[in-house]
C-alpha cells in the first residue's frame, strides 16, 4: 500500500521510529507484551480495520502494532522471535485505533 513505508517518514519520524526499535532491542518479547501499549509495548489490531492486506499475510497471522512516538506507528506481525514490517504510519492514518 502506498504512502506507509520508510520513504514516506520525514527525518525526525525516522529518528522517533529507530529510536523505538533501539529500545526494544533490548527488551524480551514477554517484556514488550507485559508493558503499557502506549509505550513500548504493542497492540493486535483487527485485519479488517486496513484497508488492504497484503494476500501473503494469512487469516492466521496477528497484526501487531508498536508506536514509534507520539502519533507514529508501525504494522506488522512476528514470526519467531522477529518483528517484520509491513507498514511504518507515522502520522497515524493506516488504521483507526
Amino acid at each position: 500500500m502506498r504512502g506507509f513505508g520508510f520513504p514516506d517518514c520525514d527525518r525526525n519520524e525516522l529518528l522517533d521510529l529507530f529510536d523505538a526499535f533501539r529500545l526494544r532491542s533490548r527488551m524480551t518479547w514477554a517484556e514488550m507484551i507485559s508493558a503499557p501499549r502506549t509505550g513500548l509495548g504493542t497492540e493486535t489490531i483487527a485485519r479488517d480495520a486496513v484497508r488492504s492486506v497484503p494476500p501473503d499475510i494469512t487469516e492466521d497471522v496477528n497484526l501487531l502494532v508498536l508506536r514509534t512516538g507520539r502519533r507514529g506507528r508501525v504494522v506488522g506481525y512476528r514470526r519467531d522471535s522477529v518483528f517484520v514490517v509491513v507498514w511504518v504510519d507515522p502520522k497515524h492514518r493506516l488504521y483507526g485505533g
